[in-house]
């Protein structure tokens, strides 16, 4: 019994082990990002000082993360794609017309501070905790005030 426990125990922590070093956050340079995401940086970004970059391996993929000293931070994706923007002052050209009109119309004098791109379209944060859920057609899904 003893023995079968034993077993089950190195098994266990084996598991753990290999899940952990899938998960690999490591610090890496801009120079290290996807050329797509250090373009989007430079044309997006240009002047804001970076706190860090952070490559995190999940699997086959790797995901990375910038991190800006003033506290903005984008997501890009493996493809160097942006997937997610927090910024206090988020370039507007990021924001999709159709979303800023809606924002104008529905929420004036509120920024987007943050922006998630996802499969089914965008999540939106305003500077008034407000979200906002679009779908992939621009139409409000869901409103979270």
């Amino acid at each position: 019994m003893t023995k079968k426990l034993m077993t089950f125990v190195v098994i266990l922590i084996a598991g753990l082990l290999s899940v952990a070093k899938a998960d690999d956050d490591r610090r890496i340079t801009i120079a290290q990002l996807p050329s797509q995401a250090q373009l989007f940086i430079k044309s997006n970004f240009r002047g804001k000082n970076v706190a860090y970059v952070t490559k995190d391996r999940d699997g086959l993929r790797s995901d990375y993360e910038v991190k800006f000293k003033d506290g903005s931070s984008i997501d890009f994706d493996h493809n160097g794609r942006w997937t997610d923007i927090e910024s206090r002052s988020l370039p507007s050209k990021l924001v999709p017309g159709q979303i800023r009109s809606y924002v104008a119309k529905n929420h004036p004098g509120q920024k987007v501070v943050k922006i998630s791109r996802e499969r089914s379209g965008y999540d939106i944060e305003l500077s008034d905790d407000t979200d906002l859920e679009f779908n992939k057609n621009f139409h409000i899904v869901e409103i979270d005030d």
